[in-house]
């Protein structure tokens, strides 16, 4: 029987329609007060800062506020807000969330049967930006817990970040479902652990490394199975 769920985000409850990292450091220059040096070396710093930071991550994590504090103490950036601030306003204002249809209908099935939702996200911004993200689209009450990996130095698939998980649901291994739309996070990683999963594959995605889950392409075939799950 399962009495909880954790979830991924981003994908999954909800789309980012419009991410891009360019579009956000864009913004980080342009509420910068002092241009001592020009947008155009900002950008080449900021290209080859991400190339040996964010392009190279496995399984940690690495936190903007961290990559911001370094671009602002090497570029001489000023602000008028603090670096939280400024991270709050610059994915907000360049970065739509979209809810992902059918999730709402699941997040609901959960909260009237007692079962536990944790959000488990890859996310090098804050939770501050995921909690914003979440209220934005009325969503922050049908989560328990939420865990984002800038938080907690790990990132899906390391074992590590799921055992906190885990350990955060309070539920035994059976008693859990691991419900996400990346193949290699959601469900090998959980799979590792014993982690039972769903891979909400709406692209209908060919992988040839398969592993014992739960596929599903609309989330009425996710409610079945947990109504079947209950029986």
């Amino acid at each position: 029987m399962i009495k909880g769920i954790l979830m991924d985000l981003g994908g999954t409850v909800y789309e980012n329609k419009n991410y891009s990292f360019d579009a956000i450091i864009d913004k980080v220059y342009e509420l910068n007060k002092n241009n001592t040096v020009s947008k155009k070396k900002f950008l080449e710093i900021n290209k080859h800062l991400k190339k040996i930071t964010y392009d190279n991550r496995k399984e940690n994590e690495i936190r903007f506020l961290d990559y911001l504090h370094y671009l602002q103490d090497y570029c001489d950036l000023v602000f008028s807000k603090s670096l939280e601030e400024i991270e709050v306003e610059v994915v907000l204002s360049t970065v739509d969330t979209e809810i992902i249809d059918g999730i709402i209908d699941v997040l609901k099935y959960c909260m009237e049967s007692n079962i536990k939702v944790v959000a488990v996200s890859n996310s090098m911004f804050s939770k501050i930006v995921i909690l914003k993200q979440l209220e934005l689209l009325n969503l922050t009450p049908y989560f328990y817990k939420i865990l984002v990996s800038s938080e907690y130095l790990f990132r899906k698939p390391s074992h590590v970040f799921f055992e906190l998980a885990i350990k955060i649901i309070d539920l035994k291994i059976e008693e859990i479902l691991f419900v996400g739309n990346d193949y290699k996070c959601d469900v090998i990683g959980p799979n590792e652990l014993g982690i039972k999963s769903c891979w909400f594959n709406i692209n209908k995605e060919v992988n040839y490394r398969r592993v014992d889950t739960l596929e599903i392409h609309n989330y009425k075939r996710l409610i079945k199975y947990l109504k079947a799950e209950w029986l």
